[in-house]
């Protein structure tokens, strides 16, 4: 016979946990471990970009509060990076080694974030989050010097 579990301890658990996926799709309430996941992923993805470059993308986290990376949804600079790959056989890097190519990929990050690829389930679902992308990737850009 299998465990049971009350129902108020059931809701009580589901609440932390929607609590807790919420706070970490915040860059300002995010747990240490998702602000170091999102750390890594930044070094991954700003791994060749000049050093204003990374530091914009941190100082924009800073400023807006956003979580770039937000679980459990492929955002459009991954979506960018996975569609690079798979057309060069292996590069990813879809920001460069200059500023300029880093500008040009905001400019199609935010190009992606006002024409997303979704159908009208997902938009309703993902709205939110492109919006954010919008902010986050516009307020980068502006950083840098790209204009938004």
């Amino acid at each position: 016979m299998g465990v049971i579990v009350d129902k108020v301890s059931r809701f009580d658990a589901l609440t932390a946990y929607e609590m807790q996926k919420a706070h970490n799709n915040t860059y300002a309430d995010a747990d240490e471990n998702t602000k170091a996941w999102i750390h890594r992923l930044a070094e991954y993805y700003f791994r060749n970009t000049p050093t204003e470059v990374k530091q914009a993308f941190y100082n924009t986290m800073e400023k807006t509060g956003i979580n770039p990376f937000p679980n459990g949804f492929a955002n459009s600079l991954q979506q960018l990076s996975i569609e690079r790959d798979f057309a060069t056989f292996g590069d990813d890097d879809i920001f460069g080694d200059t500023l300029e190519s880093a500008i040009a990929t905001l400019k199609k990050i935010l190009e992606v974030t006002a024409n997303p690829r979704l159908s009208p389930d997902e938009w309703s679902q993902y709205a939110e989050i492109l919006r954010k992308e919008e902010v986050f990737y516009g307020e980068m850009l502006a950083a840098l010097g790209g204009h938004a």
